[in-house]
């Protein structure tokens, strides 16, 4: 599940940074 998460969470990250 962490996995699934990481993704979004990188695609949320590069997106806000």
């Amino acid at each position: 599940m962490q996995t699934e998460c990481s993704t979004l969470d990188n695609f949320l990250y590069e997106f806000l940074a």
